[in-house]
């Protein structure tokens, strides 16, 4: 895995930032997958982004886990032909990062996507919510493959922000 990106806006990962820009961490009552800190967990990041919006997303998702309680993320790049590449291993450098959140309580499952750039931003985290079916267009990922269609279209065709506090 390598510690640096040779190209600008790529500078070298601190230890601690490493392999924590793409996890994908599923959890329910009996499985859990995608620990962090494995190289397949990887994706660069724009240096300004990662400190900036998505840091600011990531602390909102811990404040959510620690109101709510356990919580299904699910983090990713948009890959896409044509994306640069960086480093001897051509790693691909997605231009856009999506997080979609999930938790399920008393009222049903309360769904969040969020999609963002890969640069620096600024703004409400709202201003980069998603429609799932959008998401799931760009990224190719059907998030809800076991639910029935009629479940699915409720919850992927509009943004859902209620019953989330910002």
């Amino acid at each position: 895995m390598p510690t640096t990106f040779p190209r600008p806006g790529f500078p070298t990962i601190p230890e601690g930032n490493r392999y924590a820009t793409i996890t994908t961490v599923f959890r329910t009552a009996s499985h859990t997958s995608g620990r962090p800190g494995r190289p397949t967990c990887c994706s660069p990041q724009n240096r300004e982004f990662n400190a900036g919006i998505w840091n600011e997303l990531e602390v909102q998702v811990r404040r959510w886990c620690r109101r709510y309680g356990p919580l299904c993320v699910i983090t990713g790049g948009i890959l896409e032909p044509g994306l640069p590449a960086i480093g001897e291993e051509e790693v691909a450098v997605p231009s856009r990062f999506f997080k979609v959140v999930i938790r399920e309580g008393a009222d049903g499952i309360r769904v969040l996507a969020f999609l963002m750039e890969n640069r620096p931003a600024n703004g409400p985290l709202q201003g980069f919510l998603v429609t799932l079916d959008q998401l799931e267009e760009l990224s190719g990922i059907d998030f809800f493959p076991g639910l029935p269609q009629q479940a699915q279209r409720e919850l992927e065709a509009t943004v859902q922000a209620e019953g989330w506090t910002f």
